[in-house]
């Protein structure tokens, strides 16, 4: 939870590519839509 809620991006950027430090971040902040799942499957995050 520390990764979600309190890594800075430029610390993510040095493990994790460019496009999922972008959506944690968005995450972070409330900006991300997220597909719904059902049936036994996960929801997504729409692109």
């Amino acid at each position: 939870m520390n990764i979600i809620h309190n890594v800075k991006y430029e610390d993510l950027r040095a493990i994790v590519n460019d496009n999922i430090a972008k959506t944690i971040i968005k995450s972070r902040e409330g900006n991300i839509e997220v597909k719904s799942g059902g049936g036994g499957k996960y929801g997504k995050v729409k692109d």
